[in-house]
């Protein structure tokens, strides 16, 4: 028991947070099936005391155990992890409103979330007051920013530098995976050649609003869209009602192997076989896009500070050129945020799956087995199985391996292709584009499926609101959309650290479209027109392979590489700049920086949470329960009027007349206070002088008025009649040692001539 007690308990060594979330992210209570527990309920009686106490009132109840750190009787058995989150309480001050105007003004933007029309005189009456509330609130909401902004940097930043170890494997194998795949495609005839030269540069994709415009609109027909292979199905309550997404190795190890299986490279040259194959049967194709790409180039946030490389390539199909843009390459590097960011999407993607058939139900059967099979038997009936007992690893093995079989015979990557049709309004120019695409699932209404695409938002800061969405995650979110029309996007925003989900929203594309106007005063229907100038650019070169790169040193539009082959007759130029896959390839950076600059995102003043709603708290204010202080105080004041020219030149000749003055009257002070400190040190020095090197001789008994000369006068003459009067000590002292003064002038600094003349 002692050694017991001297463990090294938590209690006595604390961890941070953050450490205790990663080791300890799977809570065994929530697995009742489990053999642990199992095994805990079998040996230990204490979990048994409610259902003794029911069954058996007579039988004795044991007594609950106690803690040998602290030596109090436990009364929590097990802890809750799935305590709903509740909002921060330390604010250091509370809301200028009451709880009436909070409610009030929460049921308004309620209303105007949800596009609800408000003609009645009620509601017109409430959105006057929920006007004039926000200007009254706009202080505060300014304090309630600084203050959240400083409690992040301060306290709440490790959460974002922090990325759960099996999330961050995960996603480094399938990143490593695409790398590899991509090695083994070069030197093929997809990608014959890996070294490419600088010819010439493109115009960057960027924003600004053009009077005419393009119209990128999807073909009407039912045969513009084709389907191929297989898509997975989200089951919702899967993942809304799960207490952590956090999923055990087994799990990600397994959709890992599927992930991979369905994107080999033979089923990528087949998907390139069947573009070839459609181009041949649609002669007004000009144009092959990979929505990836084109979600790269819309979004002007990201391709303008990431650093990114797109191959694409012009070739000579049934008498015409066509314009093909690929996929793009995998990342050379990727910040912690982005990392987390793209693992909780795959985190979630893991809980979607195929539909169950026939196929998965029949037992894989060996070479040996068949070989063991009479030729002569029958089909109908089943042969005998010999059973034999096998370690669990090799089942486990035979089970993954009929599973990858079944999968590799029956499933194939989802594939779209969409004919679109592009009209150019400024020179009345009409192409059609072929959009390829994949959708990340569906989910069934009323035996109808409904196709989603995925977008995650991971909040940082839960406990005071939800975070805006960047700029680049509207642009990309309503990229996806813009390209896969038939489908909606369901927004999941999750807690990195607990891996919870907080809450979900299906979104169509005026809602994103709303939202980048109101956050960034962005229509982005004006990228398209921008976009589609640099791939008009890109068509006039001639036929054959081409790189569209950017990086750091990019500083004004994107860098084009043309290929250098044997085919085309060209070699090398030595004082060109080369760019070369291999070596792009294999100089990706796996691990995580160690440097970072992160920025903080601020609170969504209209979205409502589930914590504002139990509080009834508006959006980016303080609470209404405590008392309000601090803020009349922090109130910026309002700027004065600019002065005009005539008043700034007066005002600048009277500082300049006030200031000579008082520079003349500092001078004379200064000089007057430098003449009494040098007469106070003078008195000063001369009275320390006389007081410590002139001796005191006491009051002066002769008529002279000199107390030196009337002294050396007695000493130096014959003793006095008197000889009845009696003599003083010092004064016989005095007649015997006659007084130097000069000495003592010298010795005290002071000029010689000043002293009394023996």
């Amino acid at each position: 028991m002692e050694a017991f007690r001297n463990l090294d308990w938590s209690r006595n060594n604390p961890l941070p947070e953050r450490v205790l979330y990663e080791q300890y992210l799977v809570d065994l209570c929530d697995f009742p099936d489990d053999i642990f527990n199992l095994h805990i309920d079998e040996i230990d009686p204490v979990h048994e005391v409610k259902n003794r106490a029911i069954d058996d009132g007579n039988q004795q109840v044991p007594e609950l155990p106690t803690d040998p750190r602290t030596g109090e009787t436990v009364k929590q058995l097990t802890i809750d992890t799935t305590k709903s989150l509740r909002m921060f309480n330390r604010f250091p001050s509370g809301s200028v409103l009451h709880r009436n105007e909070h409610q009030l003004c929460l049921t308004t933007l309620n209303k105007l979330n949800m596009r609800l029309p408000m003609t009645d005189k009620k509601d017109e009456k409430s959105l006057r007051i929920y006007h004039e509330l926000m200007k009254k609130l706009a202080p505060e909401r300014d304090m309630f920013e600084q203050f959240v902004r400083n409690h992040f940097m301060t306290n709440l930043l490790w959460r974002v530098k922090t990325i759960s170890a099996p999330l961050n494997t995960l996603l480094v194998d399938l990143w490593r995976w695409k790398a590899n795949r991509w090695l083994q495609q070069l030197g093929t005839t997809s990608y014959p050649s890996t070294s490419y030269q600088l010819m010439t540069a493109v115009a960057s994709v960027s924003y600004y609003e053009h009077e005419k415009g393009v119209n990128f609109v999807p073909f009407e027909s039912e045969q513009s869209v084709i389907e191929t292979g297989d898509v997975r199905r989200l089951f919702p309550e899967n993942v809304f009602s799960c207490s952590t997404l956090l999923r055990s190795h087994r799990i990600m190890e397994r959709f890992r192997d599927e992930w991979c299986a369905l994107r080999d490279a033979k089923r990528h040259s087949n998907a390139r076989a069947a573009v070839e194959t459609m181009l041949e049967h649609q002669p007004e194709i000009s144009v092959v896009l990979s929505a990836s790409s084109v979600a790269l180039l819309l979004n002007e946030k990201r391709n303008s500070e990431e650093e990114w490389t797109i191959p694409f390539r012009l070739t000579m199909v049934a008498g015409r050129k066509v314009l093909t843009v690929d996929s793009k390459l995998p990342p050379v590097k990727l910040s912690t945020p982005a990392r987390n960011a793209k693992a909780h999407r795959l985190l979630v993607k893991s809980f979607t799956t195929f539909l169950q058939t026939d196929h998965y139900g029949t037992p894989a059967v060996s070479e040996g087995e068949q070989k063991d099979t009479p030729p002569n038997a029958p089909t109908n009936q089943q042969p005998e199985q010999q059973y034999r007992a096998v370690r669990c690893d090799e089942y486990m093995k035979k089970v993954e391996e009929s599973v990858r079989q079944a999968l590799d015979k029956r499933q194939h990557e989802n594939r779209f292709y969409q004919l679109w049709k592009l009209t150019d309004e400024q020179s009345d120019e009409e192409q059609a584009v072929l959009i390829d695409f994949r959708q990340d699932f569906y989910q069934t209404l009323r035996k109808t499926r409904l196709f989603m695409n995925l977008s995650v938002k991971l909040e940082h800061q839960p406990e005071f609101g939800a975070e805006q969405m960047t700029k680049a995650e509207l642009l990309h979110e309503w990229a996806r959309q813009l390209l896969r029309p038939n489908s909606k996007t369901l927004r999941i925003r999750l807690d990195p650290v607990t891996h919870r989900m907080i809450s979900s929203h299906y979104l169509e594309l005026r809602d994103i479209e709303e939202e980048l106007l109101r956050l960034y005063g962005v229509k982005p229907r004006h990228l398209i027109t921008s976009m589609w100038g640099t791939l008009r650019r890109l068509q006039l070169f001639p036929v054959g392979s081409y790189l569209l790169h950017r990086d750091e040193r990019t500083v004004q539009g994107w860098s084009v590489y043309t290929e250098v082959g044997r085919e085309r007759g060209q070699q090398l130029n030595p004082n060109a700049v080369v760019y070369d896959l291999r070596t792009r390839l294999h100089a990706i950076e796996y691990d995580l920086p160690p440097l970072e600059q992160y920025d903080w995102i601020p609170i969504d003043k209209c979205f409502i949470t589930q914590v504002h709603r139990e509080g009834s708290i508006l959006p980016c204010s303080f609470p209404h329960w405590t008392p309000v202080r601090q803020l009349n105080t922090r109130e910026k004041l309002k700027p004065n009027k600019k002065p005009s020219t005539v008043d700034q030149q007066s005002a600048i000749q009277q500082r300049q007349v006030k200031k000579g003055k008082q520079q003349t009257k500092n001078l004379k002070r200064r000089e007057k206070l430098k003449l009494l400190q040098q007469e106070k040190a003078k008195k000063e020095r001369l009275l320390h002088t006389l007081s410590q090197y002139a001796p005191y001789e006491g009051p002066s008994n002769s008529g002279t008025g000199s107390r030196g000369f009337a002294k050396m006068a007695t000493t130096a003459g014959p003793p006095s009649s008197t000889e009845g009067t009696p003599t003083l000590l010092k004064d016989a002292v005095m007649a015997q040692q006659p007084v130097d003064y000069n000495s003592y002038q010298l010795y005290a600094g002071l000029p010689p001539g000043n002293g009394p003349q023996q």
